[in-house]
């Protein structure tokens, strides 16, 4: 059992600020930012106050990781985590992150060739 982690019923465990980050591969301070936003709550507390996270958490934070990772913000992310059981719904929010990253392509990719243009004369 890692250190911190202590056991809410047999079979689910509650982990610790520094187990999940560690789990998740993002710093402790990133998942209480996330905390402070609204975006990754606690599913209990212990003595001091201290946040204790479940699996359904860590999955959670992976979802917030994973959508950061395809360039929405966090304010899009909290709107859209309450919908994310739904495929239909992720599928859609994929294919409008989809085309702003497509157009933020052509974007560099039209000032790149302005660049070399440039370069060339």
């Amino acid at each position: 059992m890692l250190k911190g982690m202590m056991k809410l019923s047999t079979n689910e465990k509650l982990m610790t600020v520094g187990d999940v980050a560690k789990i998740a591969g993002v710093s402790v301070r990133t998942v209480q930012y996330y905390d402070q936003c609204n975006i990754l709550k606690a599913s209990s507390y212990r003595e001091g106050g201290f946040r204790l996270y479940s699996n359904k958490d860590l999955v959670m934070l992976h979802q917030i990781k994973s959508l950061k990772h395809m360039g929405l913000t966090l304010n899009e992310i909290k709107k859209q985590l309450v919908s994310l059981d739904d495929p239909k719904i992720v599928l859609s929010i994929v294919g409008k992150q989809k085309e702003v990253i497509m157009k933020n392509i052509k974007s560099l990719q039209d000032t790149l060739e302005a660049i070399e243009f440039f370069e060339s004369s």
